[in-house]
Order: structure tokens, then C-alpha cells, then sequence
């Protein structure tokens, strides 16, 4: 039995990502079964090996859900006819896994990865591979049930003995009023044009939510005016979502005071006492501002708190609330400490407000680092073009562009897979019981 959940967080991560993928997930049947090495696909249902998945990351386990629906969504078992399945299964991954990179998320291991499959179609795909047949021989199969290919020594992700039966079926319940032909070159075209205008949906979806959320927030604003108090309690752990020991590269000396030395008194300089300097090693500074406006919600903020956790090993921190004010740092020691932490705010946002209130002392190298949702515009003045070491951790797929600091984005299904992980719940992440 499969973690309904797990499932729907898996599913909700292909939609971030490929949108125009919703009505035809829709239409399928997902399920985790023994029945299968790897992963397959009937037109109808879409079957994966639980302990395929066990061997997953959460983003390997979208890009192998996004693999089987693809298939679907192009026809591509209807196109088989009339090919040689081996080299149409070869075509096929290549085209959609070219789409799937494209998407910023990793294959599983044995994932054919051939660029030139890049805006291609399956069909055109297919004539090359038969043009090059050498370096595509069928080998006979592993221990795990892929194929292996020579020019590239990795394996098709999926397993495709379905499709034949699938073909004689759809065959049978073609419509009489669409030749073949047509629905192939239908089929087609979608797919060449799939990567842009699914990324077209994507920029068009983010800007709807932004808007929603911005007069949500508008709305919220106008019956709170912020310096609300809540208390979180304790907000768990999770991974990282960002090495934050490669972004705080720096550490940073701090010079004491002079003081004379002997230790390097000798006849040279008539043993006279030198000036020595003391150095010590310390964390890095890091004063980080948490969004607390309207539009952030508790699940929100206790996502940021846990990923200050992270932060708490690799540097000496001051953490402070911010909405249309700021309310104030407050020193962290250690990583209790955030469980205690209280939110103040619950307004609107002022992102200005928020930069107006960083350290301004040149004399030290202290890193900025602001996690919002990203609802709001930084104005484009000297003050804050001149912020050095500033980071905007962005906790949703939106275009945001602010005139100082650099981006980190954080993809929606990430952040709902890091509150997963911090309720410690045996099965979370696509778990599979017996």
C-alpha cells in the first residue's frame, strides 16, 4: 500500500514544473507495484517499482512521473506502429528526458541523457537513431531489467513490454472521425513545442498566483496592521536547502588589540620586544530578516525557521521579523533557540523597511540574507544598490528581480517536501508498506 499523500506531494511537484501535464495526469491511474522492475505505462494507468523508487531523490522520483506521463501525453504508444519498438523506446527518452533536464530536475540513474535529442521530435529522433544503429545495439539486459545502450552506457528509464499490447488496443478505439496520421502529427508538434509553451503556462500561472496573493495580502493588510505576535513552538528539522557552508565561504578575522612581544626577541634586534597582532577564527556574521507579512503563513515561517537551524552550525546570527516595520534582531546561539523564537508582524511589506535596518558598519564583513515570499518590490535607489553580501531566499516560483543581492529561489514542491521530512513520519517520501 503507497502513502496517498507521498503521491499527491510527487504529483503536485510535476505540475510546478510542467503544468501542461495536468489533464492528462488527470486521466491516469498511479500505483506502486511489485509488477514492474522500474516504470511503465499503458496509456491508461502508470505502474512503478516501490523498490525503484527507495533508490530515488524526491526530484528523481518527479522526473520519473513526469517521464511515464509524457509518454502519454505525446501519443507515444499509438506512434510506435509500424517502428521497431527498441529504436522508437530509445527515441522516445531521449526527446522527453531532453524536456525533463530542460526543467532543472535530475534523471534517475541509467536515464538516457542525448542532447541532440533536444527539440526534436520522437519521429525525427527515431530516423536518427536508425541511421546510427551501431551505436544504439540492443545488448542483452541486466540485472535490473534496462536496457543497455552502447554509445552511451547508460540505460532507458522505463520499461516499455506494455506498449504493444497498449498499441492493439488504441488501435481499436480510434475515433473514425481523425485519421492517424493526423492525430501523429498532432502528437508532434506538441511535443516540439512542449518546452515553451509550458514554459509560457508556467510564468503565466506564477504571475496569477502572484496577483492573488498580493490582493490577498492587500486585504489582510487592511484589517491587520501588523505587530501581531505568534509563537511557533518547535518547528522540527529538515535538509538543507542550501549549503550554506559554500555560500558563507568566507570566514572572517577579526584583528585584537596590539600588544609587545618577546617571542621573537633575539640578538638581531638586541632582544628588544616586537608588536605583535592576535588573530582569531570566527563563524561568519550573518544578520537574517524574516518576512513576517500577511501572505506567509505559519507553515511558511516554520519552513524558514528550520532552515535557519542549518545556519545556526556555520554562523553567528541575529535574527529579526520585518512586514511594513522592523521589530528588532534577536541573537541565536544555538538551535533551541529557534524554537523559541517569536513572530512579530502579520501587515503589509516593506522590503526597504527591512534593508534600512542591516548593519551599515563597513568595518565588518556581515552577510545579509532576507527569506520571503517575494510579494513586494525593492526600490531601485543608491541606499540599497550599495548593500554588499545580501542573498533573497525566495520561497516561491516567481519572477523577482531586486536591484541589490543575489536570488536563491525555492521551488514550491520543495518546500512542501522539507515540511515533510520535519514531521519524521515513517513512509513520507513515497514510503511503500507490505
Amino acid at each position: 500500500m503507497m502513502q496517498v499523500q507521498a503521491l499527491k506531494e510527487v504529483k503536485n511537484g510535476v505540475l510546478s514544473k510542467f503544468p501542461l501535464l495536468g489533464p492528462v495526469m488527470q486521466k491516469l491511474v498511479f500505483e506502486v507495484t511489485d509488477k514492474t522492475e522500474t516504470a511503465d505505462t499503458n496509456g491508461n494507468n502508470v505502474r512503478v517499482s516501490p523498490s525503484f523508487l527507495e533508490k530515488l531523490s524526491f526530484e528523481e522520483k518527479i522526473a520519473l512521473f513526469a517521464h511515464e506521463v509524457m509518454h502519454v501525453a505525446f501519443d507515444h504508444i499509438v506512434r510506435s506502429k509500424n517502428r521497431i519498438l527498441y529504436y522508437w523506446n530509445i527515441a522516445t527518452d531521449a526527446v522527453i528526458n531532453q524536456m525533463i533536464i530542460d526543467a532543472g530536475l535530475p534523471l534517475p540513474q541509467g536515464g538516457i541523457n542525448l542532447p541532440n535529442a533536444r527539440g526534436k521530435s520522437a519521429e525525427e529522433m527515431y530516423e536518427y537513431i536508425l541511421m546510427h544503429k551501431d551505436q544504439f545495439k540492443e545488448e542483452s539486459q541486466n540485472d535490473t531489467g534496462h536496457d543497455k545502450h552502447q554509445n552511451t552506457g547508460e540505460m532507458s528509464v522505463g520499461n516499455h513490454e506494455l506498449w504493444e499490447a497498449a498499441l492493439k488496443r488504441l488501435e481499436q478505439e480510434q475515433s473514425d472521425n481523425q485519421t492517424q496520421t493526423t492525430k501523429d502529427e498532432s502528437s508532434n508538434a506538441r511535443e516540439k513545442q512542449f518546452t515553451q509553451v509550458n514554459e509560457k503556462l508556467k510564468q503565466k500561472l506564477a504571475r496569477k498566483i502572484m496577483e492573488d496573493l498580493k490582493a490577498e495580502k492587500g486585504m489582510a493588510h487592511g484589517e491587520n496592521q501588523g505587530a501581531m505576535k505568534t509563537d511557533l513552538g518547535v518547528v522540527g528539522e529538515a535538509q538543507p536547502i542550501e549549503n550554506w557552508q559554500k555560500v558563507l565561504r568566507r570566514k572572517f578575522k577579526e584583528l585584537e588589540q596590539a600588544y609587545w612581544s618577546y617571542r621573537r626577541a633575539d640578538r638581531n634586534n638586541d632582544w628588544q620586544p616586537r608588536v605583535e597582532y592576535k588573530y582569531r577564527e570566527d563563524k561568519a556574521l550573518v544578520e537574517v530578516m524574516l518576512d513576517t507579512s500577511g501572505s506567509v503563513d505559519d507553515n511558511l515561517l516554520r519552513g524558514f525557521l528550520r532552515e535557519i537551524k542549518n545556519l545556526v552550525r556555520n554562523a553567528e546570527l541575529k535574527v529579526g521579523c520585518f512586514d511594513t516595520q522592523f521589530y528588532g534582531f534577536q541573537s541565536i546561539k544555538k538551535v533551541s533557540d529557534i524554537d523559541q523564537f517569536q513572530i512579530v508582524g502579520r501587515g503589509g511589506t516593506s522590503f526597504d523597511e527591512a534593508l534600512a535596518h542591516f548593519s551599515k558598519d563597513r568595518m565588518q564583513n556581515v552577510y545579509k540574507i532576507i527569506f520571503t515570499d517575494g510579494l513586494d518590490v525593492v526600490t531601485d535607489k543608491e541606499e540599497n544598490r550599495r548593500i554588499k553580501n545580501l542573498f533573497w531566499l525566495v520561497w516561491r516560483d516567481i519572477e523577482f528581480t531586486p536591484c541589490c543581492g543575489k536570488v536563491l529561489k525555492v521551488d514550491p514542491y520543495e518546500i512542501r517536501q522539507m515540511f515533510k521530512e520535519s514531521q519524521s513520519h515513517q513512509n513520507d517520501d513515497l514510503g511503500y508498506t507490505r
